[in-house]
């Protein structure tokens, strides 16, 4: 019981040392394995870490890389970022601390409580300073507006979470106050709540 105890103080002191933005974490069971000179850090059973707001929970998380820079995470995932009010679910994730940046693999679920939408595909890529999101593969979002819920269908969309801006590439197609607009391209300003189509455009409004 010591010798875990005083693994766990090691292990804890070495995570906060090794990087500037300190990781803290937890798990059923814990493994550190030395390669290429560095140490791999294994959670499982119940993982969890935190590193700056992120907290990442997952059925097993690896931490590796200089300063333990590399986060990769499988099974059973879910990610909060509390400084940004946002929220994943997936199987399979990796994150780059130090680029800040997060990609997801496969099914992949996105809620953004802070502006009232969700979202989901096969794909996401997250880089957190610029608050841009690219989620891939039969991707569906459902926006809550004034005019009721606004649901866009694409192969590609890309969120921008500081401009308000959504852009659809790839069979886009926009639902909205009993309109459907559908095109190669669709550009929505979520704040003003317009939408501007590009390329071959067909739709159906009701007046």
């Amino acid at each position: 019981m010591k010798r875990l105890f005083f693994l766990i103080l090691l292990i804890g002191f070495f995570l906060a040392s090794a990087s500037g933005n300190d990781i803290t974490f937890g798990g059923g069971n814990t493994s550190i394995q030395t390669q290429a000179g560095r140490q791999v850090i294994t959670l499982s059973q119940g993982a969890h870490i935190q590193s700056g707001s992120i907290i990442l929970k997952a059925d097993t998380i690896t931490l590796y890389g200089d300063g333990f820079r590399y986060v990769s995470c499988q099974g059973g995932l879910s990610l909060v970022d509390e400084e940004r009010n946002l929220k994943l679910k997936a199987n399979r994730l990796f994150y780059d601390r130090e680029a800040e940046e997060i990609l997801i693999e496969g099914y992949v679920e996105l809620d953004d409580p802070a502006n009232e939408l969700i979202a989901r595909g096969f794909g996401l890529e997250y880089r957190i300073d610029e608050q841009r999101i690219s989620l891939h593969a039969e991707v569906t979002l459902e926006k809550h507006t004034s005019s009721g819920a606004m649901v866009c269908k694409a192969d590609v969309m890309s969120f921008d979470r500081t401009a308000m801006s959504l852009l659809l590439s790839g069979k886009a197609s926009v639902h909205w106050a009993g309109d459907r607009y559908e095109a190669q391209q669709i550009v929505i300003d979520l704040e003003r709540e317009e939408i501007t189509a590009e390329g071959s455009i067909r739709g159906v409004i009701h007046g």
